[in-house]
């Protein structure tokens, strides 16, 4: 959707070009924002397919630590490696 779409379908005719420039700013750091927070959470690392569950599980709580300062103790037991789909799901809900 265009900017021009977005002022037209969401934009009251008559708002002063100051609010409209206001709320242009706020979406495209809404927009930035969201981009990031998507890059950041890395839904399928490189990692898992290349090292496996263990290690990305291991790397990501290494963050997570490193940008929280919440300590987390990371205890599992694979037997054998899990099918890619449920490595990745249980990534996720990691």
């Amino acid at each position: 959707m265009t900017l021009s779409q977005v002022c037209g379908r969401f934009v009251p005719r008559g708002t002063p070009g100051g609010v409209l420039q206001v709320g242009v700013r706020a979406l495209k750091e809404l927009a930035r924002y969201t981009l990031a927070e998507l890059r950041r959470l890395d839904l399928r690392p490189s990692v898992l397919d290349h090292l496996g569950l263990a290690a990305a599980l291991v790397r990501y709580v290494r963050k997570f630590v490193q940008r929280t300062g919440i300590e987390v103790d990371l205890s599992f037991h694979l037997r054998r490696p899990l099918p890619e789909e449920l490595e990745t799901v249980v990534y996720r809900v990691v």
